[in-house]
């Protein structure tokens, strides 16, 4: 399963859908959990979660978890995904995935709103990060 590219400060959504021996969609023993190795001469685990049921009652067996790419991806290159669960029949179920981080991107996040302040003492740039952080920025060159 790839997962595709991202940038140091975006989020990486990872979805599941457990199934049942035969192939059909159940819920699992336990929830899944997954694991985030970094493609490396001697591979690192770099985070481990376990996954939420996405429209728990709704769709069945559907699980979800996002990992912010803060500081502990600071590597460009190659990472493995991998989610386990353990089926109805006590079966123990593996999918490996991977994505490529490329260069670029901040810790602090991808800018995702900006708007302009203007004051009687100077202009302002105001943005937001998919972090959560604010920051103000003077008199910037527009």
């Amino acid at each position: 399963m790839w997962l595709g590219r991202a940038q140091q400060g975006m989020n990486l959504p990872v979805w599941v859908r457990t199934s049942n021996p035969g192939g059909t969609p159940a819920w699992p023993d336990l929830r899944p959990f997954v694991e985030i190795w970094q493609d490396a001469v001697s591979p690192l685990k770099i985070e481990t979660a376990s996954m939420a049921s996405y429209l728990p009652g709704v769709v069945e067996g559907l699980f979800q978890h996002s990992f912010f790419l803060g500081p502990l991806y600071s590597t460009p290159g190659r990472y493995f995904v991998f989610i386990r669960w353990t089926d109805q029949d006590g079966g123990p179920q593996q999918i490996v995935g991977s994505f490529e981080l490329t260069g670029g991107g901040s810790e602090a996040g991808t800018i995702i709103a900006m708007t302009e302040v203007a004051r009687p003492d100077a202009r302002y740039l105001l943005t937001s990060t998919d972090a959560g952080t604010i920051s103000r920025r003077k008199n910037p060159r527009m």
